[in-house]
C-alpha cells in the first residue's frame, strides 16, 4: 500500500474511534443513568413545556367535553322547534300598526350626466417626460 493509503486508513480509524466521554444525551435532558435528574439539575425549559403540555391537555379535554354535550342536545328533528321558540320566531315577523303604501311614485325623467364619448385619437397628444439628458 502506498503512504497515502496508509495515511487515510490511520485517519479513518482515529475519527471512527473517538467517541463523547459519558452520556450525551443523558446530560442534555437531565437524565441520569435511566432516572429522572433531581429538580435542582432540571433547566427551567422542562418546567415549562410540563406546564404546556398540561395545558395542551386541559384544552382537549374541554373541546372533547363540549363536543359531546352538542351531540346529545342535538334538535329532535328539522323544524321542530320548542314551543317558546315557535313564538318567538313568529312574533319577530308581525311589525303592529305598518301603514300601507298607496303605490309606487313615477320615476323621474332620465337625465344623462355622463359626458360624451370621446376617442383615444382626440383627446390630444401625450405630454413627454423631460429626460435626463437634456440638462447636459
Amino acid at each position: 500500500m502506498s503512504d497515502l493509503r496508509k495515511q487515510l486508513d490511520a485517519a479513518r480509524e482515529t475519527y471512527q474511534a473517538s467517541r463523547y466521554p459519558g452520556d450525551l444525551a443523558g446530560e442534555l435532558l437531565g437524565v441520569s443513568g435511566g432516572a429522572l435528574a433531581p429538580r435542582a439539575e432540571v433547566g427551567r425549559g422542562s418546567r415549562w413545556r410540563v406546564g404546556l403540555a398540561t395545558a395542551a391537555g386541559v384544552a382537549a379535554a374541554v373541546a372533547a367535553v363540549m363536543t359531546v354535550v352538542s351531540v346529545l342536545n342535538r334538535p329532535t328533528g328539522p323544524g321542530v322547534l320548542p314551543a317558546v321558540e315557535a313564538e318567538v320566531a313568529a312574533a319577530a315577523f308581525e311589525v303592529p300598526g305598518r301603514p300601507e303604501m298607496a303605490g309606487r311614485p313615477e320615476m323621474p325623467p332620465m337625465e344623462t350626466h355622463v359626458p360624451a364619448y370621446v376617442g383615444l385619437g382626440d383627446a390630444g397628444g401625450v405630454p413627454e417626460m423631460p429626460s435626463r439628458f437634456d440638462s447636459l
